[in-house]
Order: structure tokens, then sequence, then C-alpha cells
């Protein structure tokens, strides 16, 4: 009796772990990562955070961040979207980390398939002798991994603007 009772046991576990391992690959990871976009990041649809001075061609001339949890970052010739999740760090700062889900190359106009993920530092700032003017601060911490102890260069630091 027994031996039945710990084989029917043995048997409900393994259809449950089967049934928990089915539930979690149907989940697109994709989504997975998606949260809610701080208030102060949100700009109105025809409104973009474009960078106060974009020098390298590789560096991100425009973003956006939209209310359902996704981004898109334009490039000089490509346009990245995909999910972004809002942390702190151990320091308390804002920290996003976005998951890339596509790409588009203008030159060539075909979509790609981004597996990219990224972490940035972020603040939001204004300033009171330019009222009509919001500014977002980005450091890429995968490209300057010593700026989440504290120390950034200036140099390292994305400006980007929003005109209200």
């Amino acid at each position: 009796m027994n031996k039945l009772i710990i084989l029917t046991l043995s048997l409900l576990s393994l259809y449950s772990c089967e049934q928990a391992a089915n539930k979690l690959n149907s989940i697109s990871t994709r989504h997975a990562f998606k949260t809610t976009i701080p208030a102060e990041l949100i700009t109105a649809d025809n409104f973009y955070w474009k960078a106060a001075a974009a020098t390298d061609t590789t560096a991100i001339v425009k973003a956006k961040f939209e209310t359902d949890g996704t981004f898109q970052f334009f490039y000089n010739k490509t346009i990245i979207k995909g999910t972004v999740e809002f942390r702190r760090n151990n320091a308390g700062k804002n920290i996003l980390i976005t998951h890339a889900t596509s790409s588009i190359n203008d030159r060539k106009k075909q979509p790609g398939k981004e597996e990219l993920t990224n972490t940035y530092l972020w603040e939001r700032i204004s300033f009171p002798g330019i009222p009509s003017e919001d500014f977002l601060l980005l450091v890429n911490l995968e490209a300057y991994p010593e700026a989440s102890m504290g120390s950034i260069n200036k140099n390292r630091v994305a400006k980007f603007h929003v005109r209200q």
C-alpha cells in the first residue's frame, strides 16, 4: 500500500512539474522584462528626447519611452526597439535596462533581430533658467562600468533634451 501511495505521489509531482514547465515556455521572454516607465521620462506623442550633442556616429540621437513599457532608440541609421525595466542599484542610483527585441536599419530598410541588453544610469534634470526644456542624462554601464561606483567622467554622459 505504501509503495502505491509513493508511486501515485511521484507521478503527480512529475505531472505538476511538466505543467509548470509548459506554462513557463509559453511566456514570451521579451515581455517578462516590462516595467512601468517613470512618468518623468514619458513625452508627448510627437516629442522625443533628442541628443544635445551627438558627435559619435554610434551614439543615440533620439530616444522615446512608451507607457506600455517599451522604448525606441534612434541611431544615425538604425532604430532599436524593445522592452525596458527600471531599478535602483545598490547605491540608490536610477538604473534602466533595455532589452532590444528588433532593429530596423534605414540603409537596408530591413527589419533585424537584436538580442542586446544594455544598462544605463539615468537622471532627469531641469534648470530654473531654462523652464521650457528638461534634460535626460544617460551613462552606458557596459561601456563605462566604473560609473556605477560613482566615478563619472562628464565626457561619458549622453545628454538629451526635450522641449515642452
